[in-house]
């Protein structure tokens, strides 16, 4: 009896071994502990240990630059978590990569320098765990025994990729032309700007030389168009701006043989148009659609004659003034009644600017364009003459001296 009792202990002691070290289907083992299953990941004994570590990289813009969050979360599979590192590699990054350095578990890492618009960039988050704790277990004849699980440093990796979106604002370009339209020979004024580029360039005029806003003068031969592109990482961005080059005739002119002429008088007026003109038009007078000519013209007041020389791209005008004199005569006698044998004075004045004044009476004579003058003794009626000249016209006024009639006694 003894001896099967012995027999019995021993196969359950093996039982409860095999019991307590079951194999798994993906190549790893489990131990039967009293407080929980702790899953290993020592490198190199070929166990492989299911993921317990997360991470999550969400990537905006801020100021127009491209910033990634990395968030990290370790919740562990009877590990504990001591520390976590973040990674970042790319273009644009200092020295290629830059590391988090170590930060508590579940920390977020947030990092934007060097970060360039609309690029891949890898990234790996480094758990540093204690795999162990707990006790493992073991049945045997005198019952069970049990040992603690000294921690065993483990870590895990998880690596991925972001992408970093268009941060950098599109650029914007304006261009003008003042004027937009000038004769041959004549300039107008480029002036461009833009927003948000970091250069602008032109091939149509210049210099440019990268600015983002200027200005420059140009005097195109022919109607041309200017363009300007200015850009940035974003991209480029154009305007355009047209200046219209006419050529009308190039000369007008009209003038006359008098500048002033006197009230009544005549004076000729001469045009003529450079051989570019087509037609002709006067202002005030008639050219006849002839390119030259003259004509004699007659104003009562002052007159201003424009001449207009045109073609299919415009006109040019010239202008002449001609200036009309109205002038006043005015001559008067005081007293203007004598007695016989008394005298008189004779008072003219004439205004215009007359080439020369006479006045003219019975035994009187005087000249000048204003004046005053004693006459001899009167005894008869008598008339006081003023003329004056202007140019070619004659200008005349009287004044007449009256006897105050003399009484005889009867």
């Amino acid at each position: 009896m003894k001896k099967r009792t012995l027999i019995v202990s021993i196969l359950v002691v093996i039982v409860l071994v095999v019991a307590a070290i079951p194999l798994l289907s993906d190549g790893g083992f489990e131990e039967r502990n009293s407080s929980s299953i702790i899953w290993t990941s020592l490198v190199g004994e070929g166990i492989i240990a299911p993921a317990c570590g997360s991470t999550e990289a969400s990537v905006t813009c801020s100021g127009g630059d491209p910033v990634v969050t990395i968030a990290t979360d370790y919740p562990g599979h009877g590990g504990s978590c001591t520390g976590v590192n973040v990674d970042i590699s790319g273009s644009g990054v200092p020295g290629g990569s830059v590391n988090s350095g170590t930060m508590s578990c579940g920390t977020s890492w947030t990092y934007s320098n060097g970060l360039i618009d609309d690029t891949v960039y890898n990234y790996t988050v480094n758990f540093q765990t204690l795999i162990g704790g707990g006790q493992t277990c073991v049945q045997h004849k005198g019952g069970m025994s049990c040992t603690d699980n000294p921690p065993i440093p483990s870590g895990d990796s998880y690596s991925g990729t972001f992408t970093t979106p268009m941060c950098t604002p599109a650029p914007t370009a304006t261009l003008s032309a003042i004027p937009s339209s000038i004769t041959t020979g004549g300039s107008s004024t480029l002036t461009w700007g833009s927003t948000n580029a970091d250069s602008c360039t032109s091939t149509s005029f210049g210099p440019v030389n990268g600015a983002t806003a200027g200005s420059v003068s140009v005097n195109p031969g022919s109607t041309k168009s200017y363009t300007i592109t200015c850009s940035n990482s974003a991209g480029s961005a154009s305007d355009s701006a047209t200046v219209t080059v006419s050529n009308p005739p190039s000369s007008a002119s009209v003038s006359s043989s008098d500048e002033s002429i006197t009230i009544g008088e005549s004076t000729t007026l001469l045009w003529s148009c450079s051989n570019d003109t087509d037609s002709s038009a006067g202002v005030n007078f008639s050219t006849g659609g002839a390119l030259s000519g003259s004509t004699a013209v007659s104003p009562v007041s002052d007159t201003t004659y424009t001449v207009a020389c045109s073609n299919d791209d415009g006109s040019v005008q010239d202008s002449t003034t001609i200036t009309v004199l109205n002038p006043t005569l005015s001559i008067s006698a005081s007293p203007a009644k004598v007695r016989p044998g008394n005298s008189t004075t004779i008072s003219w004045s004439a205004t215009g600017e007359p080439d020369n004044c006479a006045v003219s009476g019975p035994s009187f004579s005087a000249s000048g364009t204003s004046g005053s003058q004693g006459t001899g003794s009167i005894n008869e009626q008598s008339t006081y003459t003023l003329v004056c000249l202007y140019d070619a016209v004659t200008l005349s006024d009287q004044v007449t001296v009256t006897l105050i009639p003399s009484f005889e006694e009867f």
